[in-house]
């Protein structure tokens, strides 16, 4: 009987496709016999990059798409860290995902050729940044025109820059700040906004407080005598014109209020002789004193 061994070659198959077999033995006795078989070589799958995006203002109620560009009929296992695939099938070539807590999340993902031939595990790391969540603004919101430097505030996160709007006022200072300081020139009712942006680049929501600046008095003296002479200097009257619901804080130098004090008009009886003098402060309803005439 012949002696028979078994032999065992290693093949590499460099490309995929059908490719033939062929062994020829030749032995001692110079009798050869040629081996033939054919062998199919599948497609190892290649994809090299996830897409998607790295860079997130995280939301836990937003979704994110991912996917990949592969074989067609391929299915796909993906993992993810910190967060969740929501989508109904998890071996499709793109999937949704709601990220968990701030920081760093991953997701892979390795394709499976319909062949059974398993690529490459694919990585692909991503930074999940805070969206800023101030939700007010600080400070007073009914004050007097020509108020100067009012202070308004919001706390936000740490190296953030703002984008305020405040109308009603030519004077702003530091209004990329989180903190700014405005002079209001112009009476009437103003919104107020501030947009904060993270280091991150990040934007928040847009945050708005209604100002009221009431106007100040712009009283005008109307009647009033400058020279008196007596017996004539009792009962002089003396009128100023300001806003209907204002109130009027009169003085008076040489002589003495009869009546009137707190309205637009009073009579004063003047000494017999001598300077004197009249004054009056209009106080509006807002509480607004104008200036001394």
């Amino acid at each position: 009987f012949a002696a028979f061994a078994l032999v065992t070659v290693p093949v590499i198959s460099d490309a995929a496709g059908p490719s033939a077999f062929i062994v020829l033995e030749v032995p001692a006795n110079n009798c050869s016999a040629t081996l033939t078989d054919s062998i199919t070589v599948f497609p190892q799958p290649t994809i090299d990059s996830l897409f998607g995006d790295t860079v997130i203002c995280h939301d836990t109620s937003d979704t994110v798409l991912y996917y990949v560009n592969g074989f067609g009929g391929s299915s796909y296992a993906w993992s993810i860290g910190n967060g969740t695939i929501i989508s109904l099938s998890l071996d499709n070539d793109s999937i949704l995902v709601m990220w968990d807590t701030l920081g760093m999340g991953d997701l892979t993902v390795v394709e499976i050729s319909q062949d059974s031939c398993w690529g490459d595990t694919v990585r692909l790391n991503i930074m999940l940044n805070e969206i800023p969540s101030a939700d007010a603004i600080l400070g007073t919101f009914e004050m007097c025109q020509y108020t100067k430097g009012e202070v308004y505030s919001v706390s936000g996160l740490s190296g953030s820059s703002y984008i305020w709007n405040v109308p009603g006022s030519t004077n702003v200072i530091d209004d990329s700040s989180s903190s700014i300081t405005v002079d209001w020139d112009s009476a009437g009712s103003f919104i107020l906004t501030v947009v904060e942006i993270s280091a991150e680049g990040c934007v928040g929501d847009t945050l708005d407080s209604i100002v009221v600046i009431n106007p100040f008095p712009q009283t005008m003296l109307l009647t009033g005598d400058t020279n008196v002479c007596p017996p004539n200097n009792l009962g002089e009257v003396y009128t100023v014109l300001g806003y209907d619901s204002s109130t009027y804080v009169w003085s008076v130098i040489g002589g003495v209020i009869d009546t009137g004090q707190g309205t637009e008009s009073i009579l004063v009886d003047w000494d017999t002789t001598g300077m004197g003098s009249v004054s009056v402060v209009e106080i509006t309803n807002d509480s607004c004193a104008g200036d001394t005439i």
